[in-house]
């Protein structure tokens, strides 16, 4: 029977809560992931395939190098799906999908509330709310803003509030805001805090703990860290990157320029907001001392926990152009 003809059933999987189901005898299988999960991505491509699935691959990477995902994909969809979704499922529901699918980069209040309740929410220990899209900030080693864009988009606080409170009633009581900067537009993100304290006081079964992802000079202003603190939020992830300031310039990281780490840090940990940092080694202006002194960074900040990696040139990165233009760049 085609998929057509009988009424569609939704499951979903996620490998870091439990094995996918390759004999679950799917019509159609939708596949996402970054560019460190690509490996995966094929291997999971390629065992539905030879079980007769459709196989339609989207996301970030899908995104940024479609070239390198359509010869694993039956189809491809590049871009974010809001404005394209009733065209995709319709051809799917057909039978007669195209081979690519070009979304665009829509406004948020078309984004539907996620289906926690096909999510195996008993392997998970912390729920997930986007509330925005896009990042200003140029970082050249960020894919970021080639996919999702430079100009920063928001979801309606009211859909926030609502993806809250099925989270909530899922029995999450921590939840990531998934945001790439969530401080970045100040106006709006103190509206949004508002909003959220006020909901979180309101919950009769236990208070939820927020965490997200914000840049070093929202520690500048007084007012968001009270606010953060108020709304529940006990833990930031700040890309510090490095210490070397030259390196920063190089990069256009220039927002943590002239910055002092140590003192912005402590203001969050005033607020009793836990800071989490990401860390870079290996830009060109690095020397043998940089693992030292980044170190030592840490140390002197009282970072409890540090993601260190070794600098990459993700695809479709200004970083890669550059490094591809000097001939230091192999795929």
């Amino acid at each position: 029977m085609s998929p057509a003809r009988r009424p569609a059933v939704v499951r979903v999987w996620d490998e870091g809560a439990g094995p996918v189901d390759f004999d679950c005898g799917a019509d159609v299988v939708g596949i996402t992931g970054k560019i460190s999960q690509w490996g995966r991505m094929q291997a999971i491509a390629r065992e539905f395939r030879e079980r007769g699935t459709t196989v339609m691959i989207g996301g970030s990477f899908a995104s940024l190098c479609p070239e390198v995902v359509a010869p694993h994909a039956d189809v491809l969809v590049c871009g974010e799906m809001e404005e394209i979704a009733a065209e995709l499922f319709s051809d799917l529901r057909a039978g007669r999908p195209k081979p690519r699918y070009t979304g665009t980069r829509p406004d948020l209040s078309l984004t539907p509330t996620p289906r926690w309740d096909l999510y195996p929410n008993q392997r998970a220990f912390s729920g997930c709310v986007q509330t925005s899209r896009g990042c200003p900030f140029e970082c050249e080693f960020c894919d970021v803003i080639q996919y999702v864009g430079r100009n920063q988009r928001h979801k309606p606080i009211e859909q926030v509030i609502r993806e809250l409170d099925v989270l909530y009633a899922t029995g999450y009581r921590s939840v990531f805001i998934a945001d790439d900067n969530f401080t970045v537009y100040r106006r709006r993100a103190k509206e949004l805090l508002r909003a959220m304290g006020e909901w979180n006081r309101r919950q009769t079964r236990g208070p939820v703990s927020f965490g997200t992802q914000v840049s070093i000079e929202s520690a500048d202003d007084e007012e968001t860290l009270r606010l953060l603190a108020d709304a529940g939020f006990n833990t930031v992830f700040i890309g510090i990157e490095t210490i070397n300031e030259e390196s920063l310039r190089e990069s256009k990281k220039r927002q943590n320029l002239g910055v002092d780490v140590v003192e912005q840090i402590q203001r969050f940990f005033d607020h009793g907001i836990m800071v989490l940092a990401g860390m870079i080694v290996g830009f060109d202006a690095d020397g043998p001392d940089i693992f030292e002194r980044q170190r030592d960074l840490l140390d002197r900040a009282a970072v409890p926990i540090a993601s260190v990696g070794m600098l990459v040139a993700p695809s479709a990165t200004p970083l890669h152009d550059r490094l591809a233009a000097d001939r230091r760049c192999h795929h």
